[in-house]
């Protein structure tokens, strides 16, 4: 039934439930997870020499970030069953996720409903509602606990 999972994460303890979710009903189907990880492309004008070297530090550590959320994600696969993967792309976050399924034939996304910082819950809220209502596969969208 849900033979690939595809979650979007970002740090976030909301991403994190729904990355303990995905691993709990993945076993139960024996799925395949995907764990995706996008970030927005970042484009600052480059007038000077030194502003172009900003936005290259800025881009690297964009990039350091990412992969470390990646790293802490696949921990949580260490007696995992089944395949996983873990993915990086620089995009939309809705699209790429959007994309990303529909290449990969995923059956089932499990997001959480808000992302790191309050600018970022806005942005990962606004996601997940644009995932939910484009995507032709089912979403589950793991709530903050209260």
């Amino acid at each position: 039934m849900f033979s690939k999972i595809l979650v979007p994460i970002d740090g976030s303890e909301s991403s994190n439930r729904a990355l303990d979710k995905a691993i709990r009903i993945g076993k139960q189907f024996n799925s395949e997870i995907y764990v995706l990880s996008v970030t927005p492309e970042i484009n600052m004008m480059r007038f000077t020499a030194s502003t172009s070297q900003y936005d290259a530090t800025v881009n690297q550590e964009v990039i350091n970030v990412t992969m470390e959320i990646l790293e802490e994600a696949k921990a949580k696969f260490s007696d995992y069953p089944f395949p996983f993967y873990s993915n990086y792309v620089v995009g939309d976050a809705a699209r790429e996720i959007l994309n990303f399924a529909k290449d990969q034939e995923i059956n089932l996304i499990i997001m959480g409903n808000r992302g790191m910082g309050a600018f970022s819950r806005t942005i990962l809220g606004s996601v997940s509602n644009k995932v939910v209502n484009s995507s032709p596969v089912s979403v589950l969208v793991v709530k903050d606990a209260l």
